[in-house]
C-alpha cells in the first residue's frame, strides 16, 4: 500500500531509493536506516509530502559482571546524550561486547565503584567515555547538558578521587583531594565537561559525615542547580571552610539535612540553603522553569524547615495530626535569587517520597514519587475518603495497603494544585524519573511488580502491560505518558525480563531526521539483570543487547539506555526543482 512505502529521490545523482516497509518489517527497515546512512542523504534536496505512523527503538547494555548501573540522562544539543552512573570493576563501555583498555579496564587511580560518564551520538553509537573516582564506592547520581554541549554531573565520592579521567589524583584546584579537616568520608562532587570530554571545572562540596549530591540541573542563563543530603557541619558553597550560615547544623536541623545550592556557569556559587529538621530528610531531585524559578522534591520527617529560613514555624514545616506520619513528600520552589516562593508537604501516615520533580512551558509544577497507604498528594493537609488519596480496593485486592504506589501531582506555579493520580498494585511500585514533551505531556517512569493499574481506572484489565507475562517477572520498568490535563495516558511500556529491572531517567528530546520526524521521542536509562527486553519491544530480540545468555562479559547488573520512537512520523520525500 502507498501508506507503507517511502520513496526518495535525489539530485543530482537521480538515484531512486524505495523502501518497502510493510507493518512487520517497518521498525527494521526504518532502523538500518537510522544514523550514519540516514545521515548521507542530503536533505536540501528533499521535501516532505506524506507521512506514516511509526514506532521504533535504539538501545545500548554497557558493563561487566558485577554491578553497573544509569542514574541519570540528558539530551545534547545534536540529540545525541549523555548518561552517568556507575560500574564496578572492568566493564563493556561501546557495546562491543569486549573489554578493552582504560576506560574499560579498571586502572590507575579507580577502583571498587567508579563513577562513569559515557557520551553517545543520536544514533547511539558511543563518542566517549569518562571513569572517574578512587579507590571507594563513587557514583555519579545526576546529569545535566547546557545549551553549549557542556556536560555537568553531580556524584558521590569516597577520599580522594580522580576527577577528570585522567587516572592521576591532583591536588587543588580540582578538588579531586579533599581539604583537611573539612571533607571526609563521602562527599560531592560537581563536574563539568565540555561536549568533547575535557574538564572545565569541579567543585567538592561536603563535610566529615556522609553527603550525596542526587540530581543536578541547568536554568536558561547556564547556572548550576544541585540538590542531595549533608550530615552535620558542611561546606556547601565549594569554598573549603565551613564558616558561612547555614554551613553548621544547628537550631532546628539535626542528623540529616536536604540541601540546594546554586552555581553560575564557571562553578561560582550563588547562594545555597539547607532545608530539614532532626531527623534524616533529604531532597533527591531539582528542576528550573522558565522564569528561573527553582524546585526541588525529597522527603522530610516531623517537622522541618522547608524554606531555609532556619525554623519551622510556618503551618506546611509541621505534619497535620492523622494526615501526615512517618516520612512525608515535600515540594519548595524558589526564586532565582533563593527566596522561597511556596512549599508544600504530601504524604500520610506511612513512609512517602519525590523522586522527581518538572516544570512545563506554562510554569506547572510536576512532581511524581511513591505513596504508602492513605495520603494528602494536594497539599492541603486534609485527606479526600476516595481514590487517589485513599488506595482503591477495587484493585488493590485485600491488602489494600501493603505496599508503596506511584503518584504524581501537578501544581500551578504558585502552587495551586491541579490535579494528581494515582497508579500501581499490591506490590511496591515507584515513579523515579519525570520528562516533559514539547507538547507539555506528562513522561513518568519507574518500577512495577507484578498486576498494575496503569490508566488510573481502578483496574488492571485494560491493556497487556497491566497483567505481566511470563517474560516480565518481579520490578519491571514502567513508561507512562499522561496528557497535560491528567485526564489519560497516551501510552504505557512494560520493559525487563525476570528478574529486578530499573528505570532511573528518562528525557524527551525533538530528534528529527531525514526519515523520522516528531517530539514523541524518549530517552530511558536504568539497570536490567540478565537477559531482558529492552527498548519495549514484543517480546525479546534474539541477540544482544537483550540477550546475554552464555556472556562472559556481562553479569549481575547491566546499566542500559533505549531511545522509543512514539507515534513518530515515517516522511516519504521527492525532489521538488
Amino acid at each position: 500500500m502507498l501508506h507503507d512505502a517511502i520513496e526518495v529521490i535525489m539530485k543530482p545523482e537521480l538515484y531512486k531509493i524505495i523502501l518497502i516497509a510493510l507493518a512487520g518489517a517497518l521498525p527494521v527497515a526504518c532502523d538500518s536506516m537510522y544514523g550514519d546512512a540516514a545521515e548521507r542523504l542530503n536533505p536540501k534536496y528533499l521535501n516532505p509530502v506524506y507521512y506514516a505512523q511509526s514506532a521504533l527503538s535504539k538501545k545500548n547494555r554497557i558493563g561487566g559482571t558485577g554491578s553497573d548501573a544509569a542514574r541519570s540522562l540528558a539530551i545534547c544539543p545534536d540529540h545525541g546524550f549523555v548518561v552517568a552512573g556507575y560500574v564496578t570493576g572492568d566493564a563493556d563501555l561501546d557495546g562491543d561486547q569486549a573489554i578493552g583498555a582504560s576506560p574499560e579496564t579498571a586502572s590507575g587511580a579507580s577502583g571498587g565503584r567508579d563513577i562513569l560518564i559515557s557520551r553517545f551520538d543520536r544514533g547511539h553509537k558511543l563518542l566517549w567515555s569518562k571513569r572517574l573516582g578512587g579507590t571507594g564506592a563513587d557514583e555519579a547520581y545526576g546529569a545535566a547538558v547546557d545549551p553549549a554541549g557542556n556536560i555537568i554531573i553531580v556524584a558521590s565520592v569516597y577520599g580522594a578521587a580522580d576527577l577528570n579521567g585522567d587516572g592521576i589524583i591532583d591536588a587543588s584546584p580540582s578538588r579531586e583531594t579533599p581539604a583537611a579537616g573539612v571533607n571526609g568520608d563521602s562527599d560531592i562532587a560537581i563536574i563539568k565537561f565540555s561536549s568533547k570530554g575535557e574538564l572545565i571545572w569541579a567543585r567538592r562540596l561536603g563535610g566529615l559525615n556522609h553527603d550525596e549530591g542526587f540530581c543536578v540541573a541547568v536554568d536558561r542563563q547556564n547556572n548550576v542547580i544541585v540538590c542531595g543530603t549533608v550530615e552535620g557541619t558542611a561546606d556547601l558553597n565549594g569554598d573549603g571552610d565551613t564558616a558561612d550560615p547555614s554551613e553548621t547544623q544547628s537550631g532546628v536541623y539535626g542528623l540529616v539535612d536536604a540541601f540546594v545550592a546554586k552555581l553560575d556557569s564557571d562553578g561560582n556559587t550563588l547562594w545555597f540553603k539547607r532545608i530539614g529538621g532532626a531527623s534524616n530528610d533529604g531532597a533527591k531531585s531539582a528542576a528550573a522553569d522558565t522564569s528561573g524559578n527553582i524546585i526541588i522534591g525529597g522527603h522530610m520527617i516531623g517537622n522541618a524547615d522547608l524554606n531555609g529560613d532556619g525554623d519551622t514555624s510556618d503551618s506546611y514545616e509541621v505534619p497535620t495530626p492523622d494526615v501526615n506520619g512517618a516520612s512525608d513528600a515535600f515540594v519548595s520552589v524558589f526564586g532565582s535569587d533563593g527566596n522561597h516562593v511556596w512549599s508544600k508537604r504530601l504524604g500520610g501516615v506511612g513512609s512517602d517520597q519525590i523522586n522527581a520533580v518538572a516544570s512545563d512551558s506554562a510554569g506547572n509544577v510536576i512532581v511524581a514519587g511513591w505513596v504508602y497507604q492513605y495520603g494528602d498528594l494536594d497539599g492541603d493537609s486534609q485527606l479526600v475518603n476516595d481514590y487517589p488519596e485513599y488506595s482503591n480496593t477495587d484493585f488493590i485486592g485485600s491488602s489494600a495497603f501493603d505496599n508503596d504506589d506511584i503518584f504524581v501531582s501537578v501544581f500551578d506555579s504558585t502552587g495551586i494544585p491541579r490535579w494528581s493520580r494515582r497508579m500501581g498494585g499490591v506490590e511496591a511500585d515507584s515513579a523515579m524519573a519525570l520528562a516533559i514533551t514539547f507538547s507539555d505531556e506528562i513522561v513518568v517512569a519507574g518500577s512495577i511488580n507484578g498486576p498494575a493499574d496503569m490508566t488510573f481506572n481502578g483496574d488492571v484489565d485494560d491493556i497487556p502491560v497491566e497483567q505481566p507475562s511470563l517474560e516480565y517477572l518481579l520490578d519491571d520498568v514502567f513508561i507512562s505518558i499522561i496528557i497535560p490535563d491528567g485526564s489519560s495516558s497516551r501510552m504505557i511500556k512494560r520493559i525487563g525480563g525476570e528478574n529486578n529491572d530499573y528505570c532511573y531517567s528518562v528525557a524527551a528530546d525533538d530528534y528529527d531526521s531525514v526519515f523520522i520526524s516528531g517530539s514523541d521521542n524518549i530517552i530511558i536509562a536504568g539497570s536490567v539483570i540478565g537477559n531482558a527486553q529492552i527498548g519495549g519491544d514484543s517480546g525479546y530480540s534474539a541477540m544482544y543487547p537483550d540477550i546475554i545468555t552464555g556472556s562472559l562479559i556481562y553479569g549481575a547488573e547491566d546499566m542500559f539506555a533505549a531511545r522509543i520512537f512514539l507515534n513518530s512520523s515515517i516522511r516519504r520525500f521527492f525532489y521538488l526543482p
